[in-house]
């Protein structure tokens, strides 16, 4: 008897906690949808918002509620008043304009992506370093280097990981364009500039292609063959073309595009 009570009161008590953590979930989706809601609010009035439009759609699609249950309301100081005069400003404002920010620095160095909405989404979802909730001013030009390296690592973040899952399996292909990822020190910023090169070179030589999101998005067990399969022809097209990409690699020395 006290047997088949003893299991009914762990049965009831699973329950019990099942219904608890349905609830807790509930309750903080219906608070991250709120703020979601504030931002978006903040994002139709603020100034000078270049991408409006993809920022909110991002924020509206629910890729960074992530970041957005994260966000605090903790203000922006601003070393200078002699343009907001209040000193500071909100943590959406803050959050808004690193999100916009790195949609420029993106499309300065991707200028012939499609689906950008998309690789932009992916690359801020591997923020590992949470850039998007940093309160050092975006517009002091002493965490200019802190925001340029953050954003190299968003970009190539993903690209990497799947660099050193698929290296047996792309060994020669790597080796003719002297890629070795396990030698890659996501520190060093040398390292991370030649890689965020490359990436732009396998997405201007293959622009066409449907499977460069496999560049941008990490590698799983349920996606490995096909992801392993996109990126052996995007290699292959790659080398198959590799005069021209010297060639353009002088053009992009020669306009300033080359990062260093």
């Amino acid at each position: 008897m006290d047997v088949v009570k003893s299991k009914e009161r762990d049965k009831m008590q699973k329950i019990i906690n099942k219904n608890y953590y349905q609830e807790n979930n509930n309750r903080t989706r219906y608070k991250v949808i709120l703020k979601q809601k504030k931002i978006i609010n903040v994002a139709r009035k603020l100034n000078n918002l270049e991408h409006r439009i993809m920022t909110i759609e991002i924020i509206n699609d629910g890729s960074l509620d992530n970041f957005i249950e994260l966000l605090n309301h903790e203000k922006v100081k601003i070393n200078s008043t002699s343009l907001i005069k209040k000193g500071y400003i909100t943590s959406e404002e803050q959050f808004l304009r690193i999100i916009d920010n790195f949609i420029t620095y993106f499309l300065n160095i991707f200028p012939t992506l499609d689906r950008l909405k998309v690789i932009i989404s992916l690359c801020i979802n591997s923020d590992n370093n949470m850039t998007l909730l940093s309160k050092d001013y975006l517009y002091d030009n002493t965490y200019i280097d802190y925001y340029i390296y953050n954003y190299n690592l968003m970009i190539i973040n993903n690209f990497y990981y799947n660099a050193i899952k698929f290296q047996d399996e792309l060994k020669d292909k790597f080796k003719q364009i002297k890629l070795e990822p396990k030698k890659i020190n996501l520190k060093n910023r040398d390292d991370i500039n030649s890689l965020i090169n490359l990436l732009e070179e396998l997405c201007f030589i293959n622009k066409n292609h449907y499977g460069l999101f496999s560049l941008f998005t990490k590698v799983n067990d349920d996606n490995y063959n096909l992801y392993l399969r996109e990126w052996e022809i995007i290699f292959s097209n790659f080398l198959d073309n590799i005069d021209f990409v010297h060639d353009y690699q002088k053009f992009k020395r020669k306009t300033n595009r080359m990062l260093y």
